[in-house]
């Protein structure tokens, strides 16, 4: 039996995180940004929904599939952008690449990634099954329009079919001018 077929909830899923992990990484991919009010909200609606089992009816094959935005995906699920992928594995993004388009699934590229979105996209061509993988950019807007354009381009370059804008809201006292 591996170690995986003991994990069955997320909760079994953060406390292996957490025995195996430095703590300083596991901090930083469990924790949130500033005092962590969006981070528990959203473990609060999380824990508010449920699943209703629909047994015994229809059809025997089930479809997750979704278009999102004009992107198949294979089921209700979108890799969100996350940094710092090599804290956790060495392969980093290029892992999380290839997992989501043998998933078929849709993986927005953090611009704060640590393998650039060429690799990226590359290592998740080369693990595609049957279709181009749905690969979006995240992008943050620079003080430099120029640089934006730049990371802009490459992502086009790799193959990103989409960015999603990422911005954020001033802390109080700190991006204040």
């Amino acid at each position: 039996m591996s170690a995986l077929d003991d994990l069955l909830t997320v909760r079994d899923f953060q406390d292996g995180a957490r025995r195996k992990l430095d703590p300083v990484h596991y901090d930083y991919v469990a924790g949130g940004a500033g005092d962590e009010v969006t981070l528990r909200a959203n473990e609060a609606g999380f824990a508010r929904l449920s699943l209703l089992p629909r047994v015994l009816r229809g059809s025997a094959e089930r479809d997750l599939a979704i278009t999102v935005l004009g992107t198949y995906a294979s089921m209700p699920v979108v890799v969100s952008p996350t940094a710092f992928h090599r804290l956790i594995c060495a392969e980093g993004e290029l892992a999380t690449g290839r997992a989501t388009a043998r998933a078929q699934t849709i993986l927005i590229a953090s611009m704060a990634s640590t393998v650039a979105i060429g690799e990226v996209a590359a290592a998740a061509r080369a693990a595609a099954t049957d279709r181009d993988p749905a690969l979006w950019f995240q992008v943050y807007l620079q003080p430099d329009p120029q640089d934006t354009l730049v990371l802009v381009r490459r992502a086009a370059a790799a193959g990103c079919t989409a960015l999603v804008l990422t911005v954020d809201s001033p802390v109080r006292g700190v991006n204040e001018r």
